[in-house]
């Protein structure tokens, strides 16, 4: 989608102004045609041996996310969610009316195990690349 527009100002300071405004609300408006068509949706990726996920009974997530139990999160009246298996990685996608709703929910289970740096497992949003640290060397020299 591209917009046309001409302006016209007084002075080149002015004139930058506008046209980085105008620059400004041409995106906003093209994010907000673009969400108008695809559904509001995020989804997150399980990371780690034993991970798993999966939907029990259409409204119940159930999470084994290597404690000692299982974690069961209802699901809100206005959110669907789907669980993907992919190349021994769990998928977790959450759909919405509203797109702060589904990232809400999505960083409420993301906070129950995040990536930990050492390791690089846990939770996280889909394509974000896991950033690691070294760990304690042995023999530093």
């Amino acid at each position: 989608m591209t917009f046309l527009y001409k302006l016209e100002a007084s002075n080149k300071k002015s004139l930058r102004v506008y046209r980085g405004k105008l620059g400004s609300l041409a995106v906003f408006f093209d994010q907000l045609v673009s969400r108008l068509s695809q559904p509001n949706s995020s989804s997150l990726s399980l990371i780690g041996m034993g991970y798993r996920s999966s939907v029990e009974k259409g409204n119940c997530l159930s999470l084994n996310l290597g404690f000692s139990h299982k974690i069961d999160l209802v699901r809100p009246e206005n959110v669907r969610f789907f669980v993907r298996k992919v190349q021994r990685q769990h998928e977790i996608f959450f759909y919405c009316s509203t797109l702060f709703e589904s990232k809400n929910l999505a960083s409420k289970v993301i906070r129950l195990r995040p990536v930990s740096p050492y390791t690089g497992k846990g939770l996280l949003w889909s394509g974000t690349p896991v950033i690691r640290k070294e760990g304690k060397g042995q023999f530093k020299r």
